[in-house]
């Protein structure tokens, strides 16, 4: 039976991703819950906990940060892992969270801005950075069960605080070049709103080959929530062959 994934984005609910879940029905689905994690290093141990649950034919689905922690697992696979990853398909994610320039990524500054605020002011820290998730063409779009998901943050402070240490340091674009060049047909889909103001759009990696990414109109960093039927068609039509 083909299995997913969800890996889930900073101090998201894997709840985030039911909506879709309950449209492939004929996929059995494992969660990664993040919210208590105490370090860095406990983000990779609950990945690769579901992976040891996961039946064969496995896709890993990650989304922003948990795109970027895909991608690392992936990389680290063939070293780290028994289990075989199959697929992975990307959700406005990137190689690099950090940069000097604000249309490839965040200004070291503003991310610590934000860990630094975030024992007093959590839910205002919250409120920030989810308001920046969505595009003026998503709002209509947001679904009374989303907005309660987005609330608020279920996460300790500790796995806030190790997720926004983890974007600031991790830079996978080195490790990205040389998995692909070694694995120039493994079964990758990146999927990117042209609108993201999280992750922008223009820090897609230069070496992705057209065919392996989908570019969307009108809709920020959750494009599953914007193109709900068309994600489920991608990820159906990615996994089982085109429909």
């Amino acid at each position: 039976m083909e299995s997913i994934i969800w890996i889930p984005g900073w101090g998201m609910s894997p709840l985030i991703y039911h909506a879709l879940e309950k449209d492939l029905p004929t996929i059995r689905h494992h969660h990664v819950d993040f919210k208590d994690c105490n370090d860095v290093t406990a983000f990779q141990h609950k990945i690769h906990s579901a992976l040891q649950q996961a039946e064969s034919n496995v896709t890993i689905i990650g989304w922003s940060m948990g795109g970027m922690l895909a991608l690392q697992t992936l990389f680290q696979q063939n070293n780290h892992l028994d289990k075989r990853i199959d697929r992975v398909m990307i959700i406005s994610s990137s190689l690099k969270f950090i940069s000097k320039e604000r249309t490839l990524g965040w200004p070291m500054r503003m991310v610590k801005v934000m860990q630094q605020r975030l024992l007093e002011q959590r839910q205002s820290v919250w409120d920030s950075f989810t308001k920046l998730m969505f595009s003026k063409h998503d709002l209509p779009l947001i679904t009374q069960d989303h907005k309660e998901i987005l609330r608020t943050s279920d996460w300790c402070h500790q796995a806030l605080e190790g997720g926004l240490q983890y974007l600031m340091q991790v830079d996978l674009t080195t490790a990205w070049e040389a998995w692909r060049k070694h694995h120039p047909d493994f079964p990758l889909r990146w999927i990117h709103g042209i609108e993201d103001a999280v992750c922008p759009v223009q820090a897609l990696p230069q070496s992705l080959h057209e065919k392996h990414k989908l570019i969307l109109e009108h809709t920020g960093h959750v494009p599953f929530i914007s193109y709900h039927d068309r994600m489920v068609h991608e990820i159906r039509s990615f996994i089982y062959g085109s429909e």
